[in-house]
Order: structure tokens, then sequence, then C-alpha cells
């Protein structure tokens, strides 16, 4: 992949001290992904934003290089296994999901990009239509939810409001 240099406007300084992965199938692959998490990066306003999010990626770049899976070619279920290993470790529900909305944001850039064609956070209803992990027996509300969700996905409170709803 190619990106030309007037893109990416300046490395953000929490990115340098970013730890790079250390297996993948692909060579050159960590330098694919430090690209791309820079580019993405950078077009985020807040430095506080960037510094969260930086590390959130960085976790996820890491537990998929120890699975040698790439980070275009993850999937819903690496997803939903690395939230699962986080609560199983004792994280609090609020900061899985914070840095599933890191991801979120990280792969609708990358599908931005045509990179990816599905983001693998989306959520999506359980086959055979009953509540899931992340669903709800009447569909009306997870979309009503996925709706809020990608109209406020910065700001929480809201979301929370439109959710319970």
């Amino acid at each position: 992949m190619s990106v030309p240099g007037a893109t990416i406007r300046a490395m953000p300084a929490e990115l340098e001290r970013l730890p790079a992965a250390r297996a993948g199938p692909a060579p050159g692959g960590e330098e694919r992904e430090q690209v791309l998490v820079s580019a993405w990066l950078t077009g985020l306003r807040s430095a506080r934003t960037r510094r969260a999010y930086a590390g959130d990626v960085a976790a996820w770049l890491g537990w998929l290089a120890e699975r040698e899976t790439d980070v275009l070619e993850a999937g819903r279920v690496h997803v939903d296994l690395w939230a699962a290993t986080q609560l199983d470790a004792g994280a609090a529900a609020a900061s899985v999901r914070r840095r599933l909305s890191a991801l979120s944001l990280f792969y609708r850039y990358c599908a931005a990009q045509d990179l990816i064609g599905r983001v693998p956070v989306q959520r999506r209803g359980p086959a055979g239509g009953g509540a899931g992990l992340h669903g709800h027996k009447d569909p009306r509300t997870t979309r009503r939810y996925d709706h809020s969700r990608d109209s406020l996905d910065r700001n929480a409170a809201y979301t929370v409001a439109a959710y319970l709803a």
C-alpha cells in the first residue's frame, strides 16, 4: 500500500512510543500497521483521545500478533474473543467498550480507504433472531441503538440515553 506523503501530516508522539508487533503473516506488516494507525490518529482532534486510542489499538495489534493474524484479516470472532479476554482479566466493561469504540473508528477508517470490505467491530444480530451478546429480541431496538451509536459514538452519555429510550 502506498500512502502519499501529503496524507500524513505528522506522526503523533504517542504513536512513536507504540510497541511494534513482533509477529504476523505478512512481511512488512508492522510498517503498514504503523502507517495505517498513524494516518487514522492524525485525523483525531484531541491529543487525549489520540493517546487513549493509540494505546487501545496497540493492545489490539499486539493481541493479533500473538495469534499471527493480520489486522486487515481480523473478523468479528477476533473482536469478541479480545473483548472476552479483557473482561475475564478483570477489565471494567466501560473500558472494554471504549477500546471497542476505538477499534470501530479505526476499522471504519480502513473501510473508507477501501482496505477492507466489512468492519469487524460492527454489531450484527445473532442467527435465529434471538437476543445475543449485543442484540435484543426486538430488532427495532438494536437498529435504534446502532443508528444512535453511529451518530453519537463520541458522546457516551447520549449513546446510553439513546439505548435506554
